[in-house]
């Protein structure tokens, strides 16, 4: 769903639309569209990947597989490479904004791999166009949404996971029997690895040879050990470093770099969301709520 360029007055943008674009290296080169339209009409047009669509307000039209379909708030829509489609808004005068995401089949084919059985060459498929599944819709649009500033690691296992669950709950085809597996020592060599320089966050692919297993099967295997995928118990490593040398007395801006963070800023994001309060104030020990509300 990128935008057709046709020429002419009655393609002039409106003042009202907008567009952000970005392309990340991770996932084959995962692209995402953030847009706001109301005149825009896509025409016709393919795609080589498959396009993941969560509309946040309004309403799109698109006409897909010989019928029109809406996509609305909350929910999440399918479109498989390599067939027709277009899109507008529903209703012109309120527009919709969405949020989009154009994957390759390849990374398609290694999340379909861990849940189905498929022949040499076959891609998962959706039977439905559009998907009423708010937690998926809710998830795909938190990962677009940290999909520039997040680290590598991050962006690669949460988009692989988001993937695996759009298959395992959506794709029609056989499943794969879970394999009766424990892989304890996998999972410590892991952590030790993450635990060696909390500066540094390995890619998943480094992790999941150091674990060997699949880049997949990893982050699944993790996050039953220990509740989370691998990004996250290293953000909770980071933290519980930067409060113990906060309680040292370290500078904040010395603790940021020390523990792996790109500058005090997210530094102060990341410890006030987990632990509260901002990193200097746990560090003098004493803070009180600017607003003035009791708690």
């Amino acid at each position: 769903m990128t935008p057709a360029v046709t020429g002419g007055k009655e393609d002039e943008l409106d003042p009202r639309e907008r567009v952000h674009f970005w392309r990340i290296e991770e996932g084959g080169g995962a692209e995402f569209l953030h847009a706001r339209f109301h005149r825009h009409s896509y025409a016709r047009h393919t795609h080589d990947r498959y396009v993941l669509a969560a509309v946040l307000h309004g309403w799109e039209r698109f006409h897909y597989r010989g019928a029109d379909h809406v996509i609305a708030s909350g929910q999440f829509a399918v479109v498989h490479p390599d067939e027709l489609h277009d899109g507008e808004a529903a209703v012109p005068e309120t527009g919709f904004v969405y949020r989009t995401s154009y994957l390759s089949p390849d990374l398609f084919a290694r999340a379909a791999a861990e849940v189905m059985t498929w022949r040499e060459g076959e891609l998962p498929a959706f039977p439905q166009v559009t998907i009423p599944d708010p937690d998926l819709a809710a998830r795909f649009v938190a990962l677009h949404r940290t999909a520039e500033a997040a680290t590598p690691l991050e962006r690669e296992s949460r988009l692989l996971l988001l993937l695996e669950d759009l298959v395992r709950r959506h794709a029609a085809g056989p499943r794969r029997a879970p394999a009766a597996s424990d892989e304890p020592l996998r999972v410590r060599r892991v952590r030790a690895r993450l635990e060696e320089d909390l500066t540094r966050a390995p890619g998943l692919e480094d992790l999941a040879a150091e674990a060997g297993l699949s880049p997949l099967h990893l982050l699944r295997v993790f996050r039953r050990h220990h509740g989370v995928p691998p990004h996250v118990w290293l953000q909770q490593r980071r933290i519980a470093e930067a409060v113990r040398l906060l309680r040292r007395g370290e500078a904040t801006a010395e603790v940021a770099v020390a523990c792996g963070f790109v500058d005090q800023s997210h530094l102060t994001r990341t410890f006030r969301r987990m632990v509260g309060l901002p990193p200097a104030a746990f560090r003098s020990g004493s803070y009180k709520r600017p607003t003035g509300e009791t708690i």
